[in-house]
């Protein structure tokens, strides 16, 4: 066979696996305009998502699942790359990078070529601010909320780097009291005319503070009236926790420049990002990290975006699965989205209110205003209006009856409940220590009446069933107990040297199962009094009380009893005793 016939038919050869692998990506991109129907259902939305529902899952703000349309993309284009990895990127790149902006673009109501591709928020800020064109006695003004790392030591660096000063200040100096007006003249009052850059997060990860941007940059804006256009003051923003949260826009916003991960809210793949400016802000920073867009844009002169995107080979498979879940989030309804994922965050808030032991940082929504994921400005409401108000009922959804993999969905409430437990017993530990302390102290008994007592028993004082440790010296003990339902510590008097009649004093806390949750009630004093009789290093102890307690949380389905509890309490235990 002639060297070019050879050559000919190999090149057809290794196209031919292609094909299909084209045509796979092409179908798993239509997908989602199929289902789209089915999404007006939140049953059917969660059905998108292969989680493991034994766990209660709160964590969209760190990385999401990816719902069944993104899976597929991911897998369309993978199959593809394995198959003919430089063929597939060849006839590929440039139809994939284009629907990865326009996408994108139609999302976010900018122009496709507004955008640079990133892998994350963190890469996106320090592309972005590593290439800032600062001159010395410019400024960077930002917040002490912001990312650490993302934002502050970027910045950090762009003003080693230029010359520039940093400057950060507080806008609020606590969460559960920040105030959208309040934010905006605080960041108004500190624009100087030095201050170039401003750099703000729209959501604090560290509080949930919600920042108000429209109203940033109507400050900005108003900074900058007669300056000169190299002076000019832009706004740019951390947006990763309020991206695929808020029904917005770059329009609406008001920013210069906006960065953001996609693989937290927007439910896309992970390693996913995107940068977006407008011209001004893409006029005070350049690229860092050579592009490869030339190998897919033909044009003249390529857009500032386009120079900003990093080259070198990516997890193609993850970003050019990145429209379908734009689309995801189109097909549901923006708007539609931001108002579940506020009912949702309501009505976690609302529940959190009621127990009594937990402090909000963030406020609720006031009246039948839009409730937020952050602050508003909102002032914290009155904790028994909370939990008078009325609560939907707590439904789990019909695919998850039974349970799943063979695990019941109630084992995360076990979960939660092992974690008050464990609380409870720490609690108990630092009273017990106190108590423990004094017993050894007293002077007038000698060393040798000293004693160590391990208990397994039923009765309040030992968590209903459990075990319990005891240290005493003479006629007084401190002990410790806890089990399944609680743990208590406290004080115990002997008529003898550690046995004999008794009368013993504890307080703690008893954590009762609910259907779903769990009833707490703090034990302000459980009086018992009884006897231990001895044989050698054996004990048997028995006694008769009652306790008093107050309960402080229930779970959904209950309701909190105010006041105090009255309850018989009695105690069957065997103990052995080391002297």
């Amino acid at each position: 066979m002639r060297r070019r016939v050879f050559l000919a038919g190999a090149a057809a050869a290794s196209a031919a696996p292609l094909l299909p692998a084209c045509r796979a990506h092409e179908g798993a991109a239509a997908a989602p305009a199929r289902a789209a129907a089915d999404l007006g259902d939140w049953e059917q939305v969660r059905r998108q998502f292969p989680l493991d529902y034994s766990w209660i899952h709160m964590a969209q703000f760190l990385m999401a699942s990816h719902p069944a349309p993104v899976r597929a993309a991911i897998e369309a284009h993978r199959r593809g790359l394995d198959e003919n990895p430089a063929l597939y990127i060849e006839e590929n790149v440039g139809r994939c990078e284009a629907s990865t902006r326009s996408a994108a673009a139609a999302y976010m109501g900018c122009r496709p070529d507004d955008l640079a591709m990133t892998d994350s928020t963190t890469m996106g800020l320090g592309l972005f601010y590593g290439g800032l064109k600062l001159r010395p006695g410019q400024e960077i003004l930002s917040t002490k909320h912001d990312h650490p790392a993302a934002t502050m030591r970027s910045l950090d660096h762009a003003a080693a780097r230029t010359g520039a000063s940093a400057r950060r200040i507080s806008l609020y100096e606590k969460p559960a009291t920040a105030d959208p007006d309040q934010m905006a003249e605080a960041l108004a009052r500190e624009i100087r005319p030095a201050t170039r850059v401003v750099a703000v997060t729209w959501v604090h990860s560290g509080t949930g503070v919600r920042t108000p941007i429209a109203r940033f940059a109507q400050a900005v804006a108003a900074a900058n009236r007669g300056r000169a256009e190299q002076d000019r003051a832009i706004l740019c923003v951390d947006g990763v926790h309020g991206f695929g949260v808020e029904d917005e826009t770059m329009g609406s916003l008001g920013c210069d420049m906006f960065a953001a991960g996609c693989h937290k809210w927007i439910f896309g793949p992970r390693g996913t990002g995107l940068l977006c400016a407008n011209a001004s802000g893409w006029s005070v920073s350049g690229p860092t990290i050579p592009t490869f867009d030339q190998m897919w844009r033909h044009e003249p002169e390529m857009p500032a975006a386009a120079w900003m995107t990093p080259g070198g080979f990516h997890s193609f498979e993850h970003r050019w699965a990145l429209p379908e879940a734009f689309r995801f989030h189109q097909a549901i309804g923006k708007a539609r989205v931001a108002r579940r994922i506020h009912e949702l965050n309501e009505q976690c808030k609302r529940g959190l209110a009621r127990i009594h032991l937990l402090r909000g940082r963030r406020p609720l929504a006031r009246g039948r205003r839009r409730a937020a994921p952050a602050a508003q400005g909102d002032r914290q409401r009155d904790p028994a209006e909370l939990r008078d108000a009325s609560r939907p009922a707590v439904t789990q959804p019909a695919h998850l009856a039974g349970g799943r993999r063979g695990v019941s969905a109630r084992t995360a409430g076990d979960r939660l409940r092992s974690a008050s437990y464990v609380r409870g017993g720490l609690a108990s530990v630092v009273l017990a220590s106190a108590l423990l302390v004094a017993p050894g102290a007293q002077a007038d008994e000698e060393r040798r009446d000293c004693r160590l007592v391990l208990t397994i028993a039923g009765g309040a004082q030992y968590g209903i069933l459990g075990l319990g440790g005891e240290y005493g010296c003479g006629r007084v003990a401190g002990y410790l107990g806890g089990g399944v339902f609680g743990a208590t510590a406290g004080l115990r008097l002997f008529s003898g040297n550690g046995e004999g009649g008794f009368l013993s004093l504890g307080s703690g806390v008893l954590l009762f199962p609910d259907d779903p949750g769990t009833n707490v009630y703090y034990v302000l004093v459980d009086a018992i009094g009884g006897l231990r009789l001895r044989w050698k290093a054996l004990a048997l102890q028995l006694g008769i009380g009652g306790l008093v307690t107050r309960q402080i949380s229930s779970g959904p389905r209950s309701t909190v009893r105010t006041g105090l509890l009255v309850s018989p309490d009695a105690q069957l235990g065997l103990s052995l005793v080391f002297d």
